[in-house]
């Protein structure tokens, strides 16, 4: 019972101090995880290799459990590591152990090949046993333990698949695993002898089997329970299959970027944007379809430097080598982009091209180079400027309608002096005689008088926004009024109306058609 009890905390012991490693794998790395498996990997396989086990640690390790105990902590960490990792993960876990084991047995083989057997000849032989002697053995328990190991995921997975605890999953898969155990076992005692009595395990040394694999399961349940994860649905048999998967991945990756590189080619090659890469001399290593239908065949010569035919507002060439010295070329995420604005590029037909430029760096074949897309602003810029003048004509208009205000403002204080002015001299012409000699004075005073009343009404019409009176008016009364108001200012002019007998009228501003009227005849 002791020993018992001291083989249930050796296997604890070595579960628990995985399970931390791996809680702890973030932080240290998860080389000394793998470095602790690999050696436990080691050990085990010696250690449950059937000759070895049937002679040399019947009485020790392990012995009330019984064969095949050592492997329970590390099939634990494969389950936990294909749970909370992948089956990526868990596939990397086994390829790195089996290469682990090979390099040891190289490694054993070359150091224990030179030894001085007269100087360790006790440890020699032991050794060579061991490698040697038992080389049937140790590749029977490989053979047979590799397969649990592909089984093991198998049967965890379909379990879980069915939404059965974590443990009780673990708990029947190291049951499983103990039948390929025991199967494993038998077959090498019958091909090389019975089994001894003192070694046929109990129904007491079963139960303990039962509890130990019990106790790790829950166990494994706990620190999944820490670790907060979900469960994950996989395909039962995907833990096999991805491994045959693996022989097409390299075909599958050719394929796969073949792929991206035509749709890479495509979006470039259909792009409304002209994409260019340049050295550093400022010659095109390559373009797309766009560039050359803009370029035509001046891209293909020998001499031809784009920065040359790029050029700003002043007309003035791009500055290449200034240019090319701005670019970053350390690798930072994401990359350092320049942008040019307000550029043109000179087209064959010596058109130009309102083009904004975006400039990044890159690298091909480690030479330094330089990436631009060039974006055609023709459209962009003509509704800008379109947009400029639709501004500017606001404005304008704004600046009418506050000038006509200010207009409206001042005729209207004008023609209130206007209407004191006529009010007088209406005055003094009722007073004045017929026969005063400075009448028609008088008489010129009050019709410049009505003139400027017609001006402030044209005024006040506008501060108005063109809202005049209009009214039905007779031609040739208008006439005769711009006759009256023409004659006293026209000297030495001789002004005659000539208009049809028959009644004409028309309808507007009777002010307007006056002030039209005059502006002609003086401006005559």
């Amino acid at each position: 019972m002791p020993s018992i009890l001291i083989s249930h905390l050796e296997l604890s012991a070595l579960a628990g101090i995985a399970i931390v490693l791996h809680a702890f794998r973030r932080s240290i790395g998860q080389a000394p995880l793998y470095l602790m498996l690999g050696m436990y990997y080691i050990v085990a396989l010696l250690a449950d290799s059937p000759q070895l086990y049937h002679g040399v640690l019947s009485q020790g390790m392990f012995k009330g459990l019984g064969y095949g105990m050592m492997w329970l902590p590390f099939l634990l960490m494969l389950i936990l590591i294909y749970e909370l990792e992948g089956t990526l993960a868990a596939h990397r876990f086994l390829l790195g152990l089996f290469l682990l084991l090979i390099c040891f047995f190289c490694l054993s083989l070359v150091i224990f090949g030179n030894i001085d057997q007269s100087i360790s000849q006790k440890m020699a032989k032991f050794e060579f046993e061991i490698f040697y002697n038992l080389s049937n053995g140790l590749i029977l328990c490989f053979i047979g333990h590799l397969g649990a190991c592909i089984i093991l995921p198998v049967v965890y997975q379909s379990l879980r698949n069915r939404n059965i605890f974590f443990c009780i999953a673990v708990f029947v898969s190291f049951c499983v695993f103990m039948v390929i155990n025991e199967a494993i076992l038998s077959l090498y005692v019958h091909f090389t002898g019975p089994r001894p009595k003192q070694e046929v395990l109990t129904f007491f040394n079963w139960n303990m089997r039962l509890l130990s694999m019990g106790w790790l399961s829950i166990l494994g349940q706990a620190y999944l329970f820490f670790t907060r994860t979900e469960v994950k649905t996989r395909k039962t048999f995907g833990f096999v299959s991805d491994i045959f998967a693996y022989f097409q991945s390299t075909e599958r990756m050719r394929r796969s970027l073949a792929e991206w590189s035509g749709r890479y080619q495509l979006v470039v090659d259909n792009s409304s944007e002209l994409v260019f890469l340049l050295d550093q001399q400022g010659k095109v290593l390559n373009a797309n379809s766009t560039a050359l239908r803009w370029l035509g065949n001046r891209l293909l010569d020998a001499d031809f430097l784009l920065p040359e035919h790029i050029r700003n507002e002043d007309g003035a060439a791009m500055d290449w080598q200034k240019t090319w010295a701005k670019l970053d070329f350390t690798e930072t995420d994401p990359p350092q982009v320049t942008l040019l604005q307000n550029l043109f590029l000179e087209l064959p037909d010596s058109k130009l091209l309102d083009i904004d430029v975006n400039l990044s760096s890159a690298r091909l074949d480690n030479d330094q180079v330089a990436l631009m897309i060039a974006r055609d602003m023709t459209v962009q810029h003509e509704e800008a400027r379109r947009r400029q003048n639709i501004a500017e004509q606001t404005m304008h208009s704004q600046r009418l309608e506050s000038i006509g205000q200010l207009a409206g403002g001042i005729a209207h204080d004008f023609n209130n002096l206007l209407h004191s002015i006529q009010a007088n001299i209406e005055t003094l012409q009722e007073r004045c005689k017929p026969d005063f000699n400075d009448r028609y004075l008088l008489d010129n005073v009050a019709a410049a008088c009505h003139r400027a009343s017609l001006l402030t009404s044209q005024l006040l019409g506008f501060a108005r926004k063109g809202k005049f009176n209009e009214s039905v008016i007779d031609v040739g009364q208008l006439l005769e009024k711009v006759e009256q108001l023409f004659r006293p200012t026209a000297k030495n002019v001789s002004f005659k109306i000539i208009i049809s007998p028959d009644s004409m009228q028309i309808r507007g501003d009777e002010n307007q058609l006056t002030q039209v009227l005059l502006n002609l005849l003086l401006n005559s």
